[in-house]
């Protein structure tokens, strides 16, 4: 597999195709800088307050999953819908992995459940 190595606001670079460990400020630090909806909003509206609000939103032995829905996007940002199935099964299959192997560091049930998304 080619390497994909990236920096990160804490760790240093990591590869992202075999990264099997994260640190959990980079993860709230990246999304706390990435902008929703490509920063097409009046205000600037961070995934991580989008993360935090799905949280509270979620029954108690949902609230881990939906605050960590969005984790991967510290690498692959939050891209529309319509850009997403542009780019179609690589960006996704990266996507998946990323968030799988985020999940499993972190202890956390996967797949995320739709009616978290």
């Amino acid at each position: 597999m080619t390497p994909i190595n990236v920096a990160t606001y804490s760790s240093g670079i990591i590869d992202l195709a075999t990264a099997t460990e994260f640190n959990i400020n980079d993860i709230a630090h990246g999304l706390s800088n990435i902008c929703r909806f490509n920063g097409q909003c009046r205000e600037f509206y961070s995934v991580a307050e989008h993360s935090v609000s799905c949280s509270d939103l979620a029954k108690p032995e949902d609230k881990l999953q939906a605050l960590a829905h969005d984790a991967q996007e510290i690498f692959t940002s939050d891209l529309i819908t319509p850009v997403k199935n542009a780019i179609g099964n690589k960006y996704k299959t990266l996507e998946s992995d990323l968030q799988k192997r985020i999940f499993k560091y972190f202890d956390i049930k996967y797949p995320v459940p739709k009616k978290l998304k």
